[in-house]
């Protein structure tokens, strides 16, 4: 026997449509037996109602974005850290001075190597020499050197070989004058270390006479470290999400 409830929602629990109805209609009929927390309710028109569910799917539904979210932060945090360790090997200038002793003279020469890399043998990017009591031969060596080798240990020089002629440089580089030092130790029955330098005022002739020549780590200007380009997509797309979850719930997504 069935029974048709006459007001008030349906119970929670399966309802199907009552055959053989004379009206035509189908009318809510309860079937008793377990509880279904997500009972499809058929209406007297034939349409299928499911409230259980829909309020069930919707937070499924606007939990995305935040899943993606955090991926994209994921993401970004490893991308910069990537791109820190991809950093170039750091670069050391260095300070040095000398007496010039060529030719009978008696000069104190000053000058600066730049662009030497830390813990390897490299070529220097600029060698100028800035000032000289004997007034000649001021500015950049670095054109066309024969000689240009520096071994660089835990910020230090070990050793050095450089050799410029201002015939082999071009303006406004020294072409009227030429540069040469050397630095390092000689071993045969035992190791002797030794110094060279000399700054001629002869485009074609370099010539270096023993004499003490001091190196000193300068202090490099600092420099801007530009972001990975991907780090500003990632950005991008994280404030559009941030966005997204401003947007009411009842918005379509």
């Amino acid at each position: 026997m069935f029974h048709i409830p006459l007001s008030g929602p349906p119970p929670l629990s399966a309802a199907i449509s009552a055959p053989g109805a004379k009206t035509g209609r189908s009318l809510p009929v309860v079937l008793k037996g377990r509880r279904d927390p997500v009972a499809e309710v058929y209406q007297a028109d034939g349409r299928v109602s499911r409230p259980h569910r829909q309020q069930q799917e919707r937070p499924r539904i606007m939990r995305a974005p935040r899943t993606a979210l955090r991926r994209l932060a994921t993401a970004a945090a490893l991308l910069i850290a990537l791109g820190g360790t991809s950093a170039t090997a750091a670069t050391l200038d260095f300070d040095f001075s000398f007496t010039n002793t060529v030719d009978g003279r008696n000069d104190l020469v000053t000058g600066v190597i730049r662009g030497l890399t830390d813990n390897a043998e490299s070529s220097a990017r600029s060698v100028e020499i800035l000032t000289n009591s004997g007034g000649f031969g001021i500015g950049e060596y670095i054109g066309a050197p024969s000689l240009n080798r520096f071994n660089i240990a835990n910020g230090s020089i070990l050793s050095a070989s450089f050799k410029a002629l201002g015939q082999d440089n071009t303006a406004p580089g020294v072409t009227d004058a030429s540069l040469s030092f050397s630095i390092g130790a000689i071993c045969t029955t035992r190791c002797r270390s030794y110094a060279e330098a000399g700054l001629t005022a002869l485009a074609g002739t370099a010539t270096a006479l023993s004499t003490p020549i001091t190196f000193t780590a300068a202090l490099p200007a600092p420099t801007a470290v530009p972001l990975p380009a991907g780090v500003w997509l990632l950005s991008g797309a994280i404030a559009g999400l941030a966005l997204f979850r401003r947007k009411a719930p009842g918005q379509p997504v």
